[in-house]
């Protein structure tokens, strides 16, 4: 069954694909948008939003593609992906990405990447744990295991320059500001080689 509205709704066509579109506007939309939201409750957990793509049983499982709009003469939409503030006596929730394992072949792999820019700066990437009153979050950056061949490795690399300087690497502890304190060490150690 086709089902639709002349100011936007859902659409299924015959090879059951489901389209949830919004009406297009000409001026300013305004809050105008699609929104997809789980219910509320007073004193139990509130209900879940979930999306999943389809199962494959011979072949490949269907993806999920999160992508702003775009702007013709303006910038393109943002895509952000955060929890909601706590409470006064919580925590707020967390944001895990990860890919699924596998028994046989490779499991995929995890991409953060800015696009290019044929003008002005391209996009940076920011990894930044948040601060608090008492101790500060850590940044881990760990390399896989192995059981029988070599463990992963961690590269961190400066950007290269065809006319002009390369990047530079820069590594450096925080500065403390407190009456007798002192900042932080830097430590580039080596495993220990147990035969």
């Amino acid at each position: 069954d086709l089902q639709s509205s002349v100011a936007g709704g859902i659409v299924v066509n015959s090879s059951g694909i489901v389209n949830i579109i919004n009406s297009t506007i000409t001026g300013n939309v305004g809050e105008q948008g699609v929104y997809i939201q789980g219910g509320a409750t007073e004193e139990g957990v509130g209900s879940k939003v979930e999306i999943s793509a389809g199962h494959s049983s011979l072949s490949t499982g269907g993806s999920i593609l999160l992508r702003s709009g775009a702007g013709s003469r303006s910038d393109s939409g943002g895509v952000q992906i955060a929890t909601t503030d706590a409470g006064s006596a919580g925590s707020s929730g967390s944001v895990i990405i990860s890919t699924g394992t596998s028994s046989n072949g490779a499991s995929g792999s995890v991409l953060l990447s800015t696009g290019e820019s044929a003008g002005l700066h391209s996009g940076e990437i920011s990894i930044t744990a948040g601060s608090a009153v008492s101790s500060g979050a850590d940044v881990v950056m760990s390399a896989g295991d192995s059981v029988t061949g070599t463990g992963g490795s961690i590269t961190i690399q400066s950007g290269s320059s065809k006319r002009g300087e390369s990047g530079s690497l820069i590594m450096e502890t925080g500065i403390s500001e407190g009456l007798g304190s002192s900042s932080g060490n830097i430590k580039i150690n080596s495993g220990i080689s147990v035969v």
